[in-house]
């Protein structure tokens, strides 16, 4: 379908996919610092994050390549959500969320992508699963 020289980006696109589910996950806990106008704890999630992800990237990069850089931005963007998370929580002293409605999704979000990565190579393979995904999400959105 595309030329050669975008295969090898493939194995990017389901880290840098996860890290953006993650990035739209600590977008909801991060508003109610907004709002409560605790804005030095986006700061300090920001800033520990970034150095965290820089940390992980001079490790990982040598050793596994331009894919570690996607993998440490999925950790990253994960761990600034559970900061958010637990920094809304002690905000408000309340339960925000449903719990485990959100920690199901990110499970099922982090082994759908390791089954993708798995057959990031089989196309029919690969666009039946994402076809298969999409009832599951509906039943998720209804519920």
């Amino acid at each position: 379908m595309a030329p050669e020289e975008y295969y090898s980006g493939l194995s990017l696109v389901i880290p840098i996919s996860l890290g953006y589910f993650f990035q739209f996950l600590y977008s909801l806990p991060v508003n109610v610092e907004f709002y409560e106008k605790k804005t030095t704890y986006i700061a300090l999630g920001t800033v520990a994050s970034a150095i965290v992800n820089i940390g992980l990237n001079i490790v990982f990069i040598p050793k596994l390549g331009i894919i570690a850089a996607g993998y440490t931005t999925v950790v990253t963007y994960f761990l600034l959500f559970l900061f958010h998370y637990f920094m809304a929580k002690k905000i408000t002293n309340r339960q925000l969320f449903n719990t485990s409605k959100i920690w199901f999704i990110i499970v099922f979000m982090i082994i759908f992508s390791v089954v993708l990565h798995l057959v990031i190579n089989h196309l029919i393979l690969r666009y039946t699963l994402l076809l298969g995904k999409r009832p599951i999400e509906q039943y998720l959105y209804v519920k």
